[in-house]
C-alpha cells in the first residue's frame, strides 16, 4: 500500500496520513496493513518528516507492520531518518528511460 503526497499544493498532513491508511485497511478488509511506502512528489515541499513519523506512529501502535520509501533521493531519507523516522524499506527508482 502506497501513501502518496506531493502531487498538488496540499501536502500530506498527519491526519490525512491517518486516513489514508484506515481507508486502506478498511478498503482491504483487514485489522493492518503489512508494508506502506511513503511516496513524496516533491521532495521540497514541507510536512515529509511529519508524514514518515505518522507512519512510525501508525507501526509502533500495529497498524503497520513495516515503513517504507520510494523513489527518494539519499538526502530525503536522511531527513526523515534523523527525524526518528522507522524505515524497514526503500524501493528505489528503476527505470531504463531516465
Amino acid at each position: 500500500t502506497k501513501v502518496c503526497a506531493g502531487f498538488s499544493a496540499q501536502t500530506a498532513t498527519p491526519q490525512s496520513v491517518r486516513e489514508s491508511v484506515k481507508r486502506a485497511k478498511q478498503r482491504m478488509g483487514v485489522p493492518s496493513l503489512g508494508l506502506v511506502q511513503l511516496y513524496w512528489h516533491r521532495y521540497g515541499q514541507a510536512g515529509l518528516e511529519d508524514a514518515a513519523l505518522t507512519l512510525t506512529d501508525l507501526a509502533e501502535a500495529g497498524e503497520i507492520a513495516y515503513v517504507g520509501t520510494t523513489n527518494f533521493d539519499t538526502e530525503s531519507l536522511a531527513r526523515m531518518v534523523d527525524a526518528g523516522a522507522r524505515l524497514d524499506a526503500h524501493q528505489i527508482q528503476y527505470s531504463l528511460l531516465d
